[in-house]
C-alpha cells in the first residue's frame, strides 16, 4: 500500500504550472475532486449556450439544429484555455494513479458485469473485503487532497469579468458553472 501511494503521490505531483499573476497560497489550493469540478465549469464557459429568443424559446438555424452562441469572455479566454489545460493534467496524473493503485493493491478483482447497475454477486462481496476497503480509503484520500508536490496556481476570474445576465451583451452563466467556479470566483 506505501508503494501505492508513493505512486498515486508522484503523479499526481507531477503537474508544473506557468507563473501566474494572481498566485494562491497553499490553503487555497484546491483538491483533485475540486480540480474536476472547476474543470467542468470552465468548460462550461469554453462550450457556450443556446441561444433563445424573448419569451425564452430555443433559435433554431438553417440546419434545423439549436443555435450555439460562445460567452463574451474576452480577456478572460486565455486564462480560461490555460487552466483547463492545468486541470486536465492535474486529473489525467490522478486517474494514472489510480490506475497504479488498483493494479498494486487490487489486481485480483473481479468484472462487475455485464450490466453495472446490476453488479455480479462475486463483485459484490470482493467490494466488501478488507482489501477493497482499503484500497476505497486510499482513493478517496487521494481525491480529497491538493495535487501532491504541485505549484496549482490558478487564474482568479473576477465576477465583473464574467458579465453575467440575461440582457444583450451579458453572459447567461447557468448556476452550476458558477457554483463549479466558486473557488476561483472573485467578487
Amino acid at each position: 500500500m506505501v508503494r501505492s501511494l508513493i505512486i498515486a503521490a508522484a503523479l499526481a505531483g507531477a503537474v508544473t504550472t506557468l507563473p501566474r499573476a494572481h498566485a494562491q497560497d497553499e490553503a487555497q489550493v484546491p483538491t483533485i475532486t475540486q480540480c474536476g469540478e472547476i474543470l467542468a465549469g470552465l468548460m462550461t464557459l469554453s462550450d457556450g449556450y443556446y441561444a433563445t429568443d424573448k419569451d425564452g424559446k430555443a433559435i433554431i438555424g438553417q440546419d434545423g439544429k439549436a443555435v450555439k452562441v460562445p460567452y463574451k469572455l474576452g480577456k478572460l479566454r486565455l486564462p480560461i484555455a490555460a487552466d483547463i489545460t492545468l486541470l486536465r493534467g492535474v486529473l489525467k496524473d490522478a486517474e494514472e494513479a489510480r490506475v497504479a493503485m488498483v493494479k498494486e493493491m487490487i489486481p485480483d478483482m473481479p468484472d462487475v458485469g455485464p450490466d453495472p447497475l446490476s453488479p455480479s454477486e462475486e463483485y459484490r462481496r470482493y467490494t466488501r473485503s478488507d482489501k477493497y476497503k482499503k484500497f476505497d480509503e486510499a482513493y478517496k484520500a487521494m481525491m480529497s487532497s491538493g495535487p501532491v508536490g504541485a505549484r496549482l496556481t490558478l487564474a482568479r476570474i473576477k465576477e465583473a469579468d464574467l458579465k453575467i445576465g440575461d440582457d444583450p451583451g451579458q453572459n447567461p452563466v447557468p448556476p452550476i458553472a458558477l457554483s463549479q467556479l466558486e473557488p476561483i470566483l472573485d467578487r
